[in-house]
């Protein structure tokens, strides 16, 4: 995955002898972003499927950091 001004992501992914993706995603807004996937089938299962989308939401929470000394428990 690659990232264009910190806003864009595009990227690839093969699994050997089945498919080959593509993936992008899109920062809507500070720790909300939307993505989108496309598998092409390249295995025998093309006869069945033309490939599969994902859709993606993602959202980062931001926890406080925490009161506890306890630097061994937040590596």
């Amino acid at each position: 995955m690659f990232f264009i001004n910190e806003n864009v992501g595009l990227g690839a992914s093969y699994r050997l002898g089945d498919s080959l993706g593509v993936i992008t995603n899109f920062k809507i807004m500070e720790g909300f972003t939307v993505g989108y996937s496309y598998d092409y089938i390249t295995s025998n299962l093309t006869n069945y499927t033309n490939g599969s989308h994902g859709i993606m939401l993602n959202y980062e929470f931001d926890f406080p950091n925490s009161r506890c000394g306890c630097n061994y428990l937040y590596n």
